[in-house]
């Protein structure tokens, strides 16, 4: 990992705050928040963990969808 993008995914500067935030509000992928960040997806990850943000955000229909109940 280069050094920008570990710095980055340890403490995020103002693009990696938003695209966190934005993220938690569900507004972009995980894919799309981590490349807003200038991070890979397994970093944008772990920041999100640190955080204690969940990693992985499904509500109602598609929440019933992945468990096969709908």
């Amino acid at each position: 990992m280069q050094p920008a993008a570990q710095a980055s995914a340890q403490s995020p500067g103002d693009f990696g705050n938003a695209a966190i935030d934005w993220y938690r509000r569900g507004l972009l992928s995980q894919g799309g928040a981590a490349e807003i960040a200038g991070v890979s997806r397994a970093d944008f990850i772990d920041a999100l963990a640190a955080r204690r943000i969940e990693v992985v955000q499904l509500e109602g229909d598609e929440l019933r969808r992945e468990l096969g109940d709908g």
